[in-house]
């Protein structure tokens, strides 16, 4: 009764809350206590659709989506032909997509929390099994380009979807897919010692591009980092040293790359040689002696030759700080152990657990979860139909990750939520050739595993 009575007041008012990226609700007042809260309290449809669940080999007459509702009621439905669901929840709710293989022993689980009405969810099979998608490589044309010789021959060039090297200078084809290619980019040609660079230029299939920019030696660009962490000064803390690992990429990237490392007490400078072209991106990985790590990547006017990084300003909460084997697992509760150090605005926490049931050890579980909060995670107890998958005693941690994720291209959880697999590849800026384009100038990453 007193559940019931707390819903209908909550329905009666809204409950607005400050979750980690800070906002507010609608009306801007303060926090309540229970689940965070962005529109009034009362129930409404949440819809999910699950996209390439062929490509997960998902058993498509039995991928079940799992609202369980903030009472605990629980709506088990098998998605339609389209892989969409949808039920009425009250926002708090939890729902999770089970993915059952067509081949092999392996079952997948991706929970989303705290979802709302008005939420339309999309789960990419494509990121199910390993967390990692490969951006459509479906052809969208050549188009060549030629620029002049220059002192020492060997050529580069630096195009939206990879390097093509090549000896010529007229003419050289780059193919393009669709997962990868823009309407407009910049050319960037480069040899051992320099580069010569074509902007803007709009994409057309069979077009062709002339360089008319002159050859440009390439040139020291200075990284300097500070307020480093207390712990990478500390010579007895577990996580002592740190080291902080530059990469710039031009013009983005998919594109030329130099890198370089040292150790960082409270402070470091770095060096690169680089091409100073229109555009470029910096990424620092800052490492711990732990599992812990943090990444900083920016999108920088390519023609400036020094870069700053205030680490205190950026950093987002550390995870598992001088925890060994961190996540850790607990078959038995169903539960995730994640401890977290630190305060700072964030769009989205993700964790993942990969695990095997005694006594064979053949059935492999892979069970995710987006949320709003980082920190310790209780996976939802699911229905009789998808009910393998919930964890035993006899279940065997493998692999874990945590991660917290922030972008400028998000907007707090709730925006973050509707495609979460985008979302944290967003703040990850993966550099595989292969990977997807994601969007933010600004983007990090604090994770463990």
């Amino acid at each position: 009764m007193r559940i019931a009575a707390l819903l209908v007041a909550l329905a009666a008012c809204g409950s607005p809350h400050h979750g980690p990226d800070g906002g507010a609700g609608d009306d801007g007042a303060d926090a309540v206590d229970g689940p965070p809260i962005d529109v009034p309290f009362v129930r409404g449809t949440v819809k999910v659709t699950v996209t390439n669940a062929s490509v997960a080999l998902c058993n498509l007459s039995q991928l079940h989506v799992v609202f369980i509702d903030v009472d605990q009621t629980t709506t088990d439905l098998v998605a339609d032909a389209q892989g969409k669901a949808q039920a009425d929840v009250f926002p708090g709710a939890s729902v999770t997509a089970v993915c059952q293989r067509t081949t092999g022993t392996t079952q997948i689980a991706v929970t989303v929390q705290d979802v709302e009405p008005g939420d339309d969810i999309t789960l990419d099979g494509a990121y199910f099994f390993t967390g990692a998608k490969t951006a459509d490589q479906t052809s969208a044309g050549t188009m060549k380009i030629s620029f002049p010789a220059a002192s020492s021959p060997g050529y580069t060039v630096e195009t939206p979807c990879g390097e093509v090297g090549t000896t010529q200078t007229n003419n050289v084809a780059m193919p393009m897919k669709a997962g990868c290619e823009l309407a407009t980019m910049d050319l960037v040609v480069t040899t051992q010692t320099q580069w010569t660079e074509a902007a803007n230029v709009a994409f057309a299939n069979n077009g062709s591009v002339t360089v008319s920019d002159a050859w440009h030696a390439m040139a020291p660009i200075a990284a300097s980092y500070s307020n480093a962490p207390a712990f990478c000064a500390d010579s007895t803390d577990a996580d002592y040293p740190c080291n902080a690992q530059l990469a710039r990429y031009v013009p983005e990237l998919h594109g030329h790359r130099t890198m370089t490392s040292a150790a960082i007490a409270s402070s470091a400078s770095l060096m690169v040689t680089s091409p100073t072209s229109s555009r470029a991106i910096m990424q620092t990985l800052l490492t711990t002696n732990g599992p812990e790590y943090q990444i900083f990547t920016d999108a920088v006017d390519g023609t400036q030759t020094s870069y700053m990084l205030d680490v205190a300003a950026r950093e987002l909460p550390w995870m598992c700080r001088k925890t060994a084997q961190c996540p850790s697992f607990s078959g038995t509760a169903a539960k995730l152990a994640i401890p977290v150090v630190g305060t700072g605005n964030y769009d989205l926490f993700e964790t993942d657990v990969q695990f095997t049931r005694a006594p064979q050890n053949t059935q492999i579980f892979i069970w995710r979860v987006f949320g709003p909060t980082a920190g310790d995670v209780t996976l939802p107890t699911l229905p009789a139909s998808v009910a393998t998958i919930n964890p035993t005693p006899q279940d065997h941690q493998s692999v874990t990750h945590a991660r917290i994720c922030e972008s400028d291209a998000l907007t707090g959880w709730r925006a973050a939520r509707q495609n979460p697999f985008d979302s944290l590849g967003t703040c990850l800026q993966s550099t595989n050739p292969t990977a997807p384009r994601y969007g933010g100038a600004h983007n990090r990453v604090s994770a463990s595993q």
